[in-house]
């Protein structure tokens, strides 16, 4: 034991040694409040020039409600949780759940009456608390469009 306590006594009285662990704690401080900071941010997909990407809204020749319907179904075929939906005003938005890569996503689908005969469905998605969202917003975009397409032109 008091070997132990010899070797102990050299660690603390070693200049050389609490610098290092000095060291090690501030860089252990500093990089945790920077995955803080990062978690607690907000942020969308940015494309190289720093602008959140567009995503086309597709067209449907079927009935508004018919189409809303069927984004109805995608979004629960996604397994998304719907917080909000209103037929009338043509609104549904749900949130993905929680992931390795994500908090949650929040997913805003806009379903609007008939132009020309054509029903438009706009979809935005924005991710909250983190900087970085790894390309999941443009990826739910394109997977709701590609589910909605399979319910609706089946």
């Amino acid at each position: 034991m008091r070997k132990f306590a010899y070797i102990y006594d050299i660690l603390l009285t070693n200049k050389f040694t609490v610098m290092r662990v000095s060291s090690i704690l501030r860089i252990t401080v500093l990089f945790c409040t920077f995955l803080f900071v990062i978690s607690c941010s907000s942020a969308s997909t940015v494309s190289k020039d720093g602008k959140a990407p567009e995503v086309e809204p597709k067209y449907y020749n079927i009935e508004y409600v018919k189409v809303f319907a069927g984004a109805i179904e995608a979004v629960n075929a996604m397994e998304w949780q719907i917080t909000f939906a209103d037929k009338e005003i043509g609104i549904i938005s749900a949130k993905t759940p929680t992931s390795l890569l994500t908090w949650g996503d929040e997913i805003s689908i806009k379903v609007r009456k008939p132009e020309n005969n054509r029903v438009r469905v706009d979809v935005s998605a924005g991710t909250s608390r983190q900087m970085i969202d790894w390309g999941k917003n443009r990826g739910n975009i394109n997977n709701f469009y590609q589910q909605l397409d399979d319910i609706l032109l089946k």
